[in-house]
């Protein structure tokens, strides 16, 4: 009986462990358009170098950068920057599983 108990209460434990551990891995999405989210196409994309070179998120130069390296393409239609032009990046680079 007592085995039964000390089993079962580690098996709680241990369920409660897990789901916990996978509720704290999983990044909340920032929001499209924020500091958080230029960061986050920045790394997700590779737009810049990492050591601090490179144009300032937001910029039309980072946004044709950023374009480059999402889709392959350059984009000089003017739509870099624009709220369409941030969704269809966001679900680019979602679908690509980052």
């Amino acid at each position: 009986m007592k085995k039964t108990i000390v089993l079962l209460a580690l098996a709680g434990l241990l369920a409660g462990c897990q789901h916990a551990g996978s509720a704290s891995s999983a990044k909340a999405h920032p929001e499209i358009g924020s500091k958080a989210w230029y960061a986050w196409v920045d790394e997700a994309a590779g737009v810049s170098d990492g050591q601090g070179h490179g144009p300032d998120y937001g910029s039309a130069e980072w946004c044709r950068a950023a374009h480059w390296r999402v889709f392959g393409v350059r984009d000089d239609g003017g739509e870099n920057c624009s709220p369409a032009w941030q969704q269809s990046v966001d679900k680019a680079l979602r679908i690509a599983g980052h």
